[in-house]
């Protein structure tokens, strides 16, 4: 189903808000000129119903695009942050993965101030579905407010949280090997062929990849302490062995 963030009175209850993760602009409240995106090393205006823009179904956006509500919020800025992912169907299969993403909203009205895209590198559910962690840190001579965020798929990126800019992309689960490396500019893992669900023939068991279908990352909470300045997270050490089947879905 589709999925939504919402804001209702504290004192009465009545809807204040309503925005979709997909769809129209009306639908996600995205103001397509003002609505930034980072996409391909640049911070670029959105363009118009991006949310309905698909490569496989035009009508597929409309059976969903979820979040597992882990939210954080900047009580300066204004804006609530969250990432969103499992799309609709089976997302071990590629042809049937829409964008994940993270998304900034204005806690008043709604509207989505960026959106900072992750072009999706596996076919095992290694979504973004991780909790946004905010941090104030010093990048190149700078003081940047920034949000930090650890995925499934063993990566941890730093973004602008005011404008959604890519700052920095690193490999914290070492042992990947879905990816080679990644593009830290476009903040995108570069996967190896050998190793996804499209490249072996059906028969032929693929080994020891890594993370498993599990995730490398799970989705309890992140902790930043201040005093040793390090982030903990909860993650998994495993790795897996599949082989690839026709499935008919009905």
């Amino acid at each position: 189903m589709r999925v939504f963030i919402a804001a209702y009175d504290i004192n009465d209850g009545h809807l204040i808000w309503k925005g979709y993760n997909e769809g129209g602009d009306i639908d996600s409240i995205i103001n397509p000129e003002k609505t930034i995106i980072w996409r391909d090393g640049k911070l670029l205006d959105l363009g118009k119903n991006v949310g309905m823009q698909m490569d496989w179904h035009s009508l597929r956006w409309a059976l969903g695009l979820s979040n597992l509500c882990q939210y954080t919020y900047d009580p300066e800025l204004n804006l609530i942050y969250y990432a969103v992912g499992v799309a609709n169907f089976f997302s071990q299969y590629r042809s049937h993965r829409w964008i994940l993403s993270l998304w900034a909203r204005d806690a008043d009205t709604g509207e989505v101030k960026w959106v900072n895209t992750i072009p999706y590198s596996g076919n095992w559910d290694l979504d973004e579905l991780n909790q946004p962690v905010l941090k104030n840190q010093i990048i190149n001579g700078q003081l940047r407010k920034t949000l930090v965020h650890f995925d499934k798929q063993g990566f941890s990126y730093v973004l602008d949280r005011v404008t959604g800019e890519s700052l920095i992309a690193k490999k914290f689960y070492q042992p990947v090997n879905l990816t080679s490396h990644l593009k830290i500019k476009v903040k995108k893992p570069l996967q190896l062929e050998q190793n996804s669900t499209g490249f072996q023939a059906m028969g032929n068991k693929a080994v020891d990849i890594c993370p498993a279908s599990l995730e490398a990352k799970n989705p309890a909470s992140i902790v930043y302490s201040p005093k040793t300045q390090l982030f903990y997270t909860a993650n998994r050490h495993l790795c897996m062995a599949y082989e690839p089947a026709d499935v008919i879905y009905i």
